[in-house]
């Protein structure tokens, strides 16, 4: 079990390698989005996201053990509900608190780093610039972007040229 984490740990290293080595030697820099909601984004901590929006709706929290998890740690993941917002944290045993690490937005309530549910594909792309690559299926259009540093993802999904969410996810492992 410890040796299917190292190699997985020293994969992704060598990933991580390979794409900073490629925009050193003049490869084209992948379209970063740093997502906030009043303020709030990746990193920021539970007791930053209760002032701005105050007691959630509803809160799940689940622990995984070191045996299971992918970083090697005991993990806390908990997941904040408000109406059209989910913020989902993360506290590991070296974190000790509560961070940012995901945050869904489907609700025009919220204004995402200046868009909200209902902004149009030109609204999206003229905010944020080209996406990274562009997904059309059953009817949805989705664009992608990474998070600053290339550490996860945020994609924008359209349906009838009108926006309905806003996923932003660190890559965890």
């Amino acid at each position: 079990m410890r040796v299917m984490k190292t190699l997985k740990r020293i994969a992704f290293l060598i990933f991580v390698s390979s794409i900073v080595t490629a925009s050193t030697y003049g490869q084209k820099k992948l379209q970063e989005v740093d997502l906030k909601v009043n303020g709030i984004g990746s990193g920021s901590s539970y007791s930053a996201v209760l002032a701005k929006f105050g007691k959630p709706t509803r809160q799940t929290t689940e622990e995984t053990g070191a045996a299971l998890s992918c970083m090697a740690s005991d993990e806390v993941s908990r997941a904040l509900y408000y109406p059209g917002l989910k913020i989902e944290l993360l506290k590991t045993t070296e974190m000790r608190k509560f961070a940012v690490v995901a945050m869904t937005v489907s609700s025009a309530r919220w204004s995402a780093s200046g868009v909200r549910a209902g902004s149009t594909l030109t609204q999206v792309m003229k905010r944020f610039g080209k996406p990274i690559s562009i997904d059309r299926e059953a009817g949805k259009t989705t664009y992608f972007y990474v998070t600053p540093g290339n550490l996860g993802s945020v994609n924008f999904e359209f349906s009838k040229g009108r926006l309905v969410s806003i996923v932003m996810s660190e890559t965890l492992c």
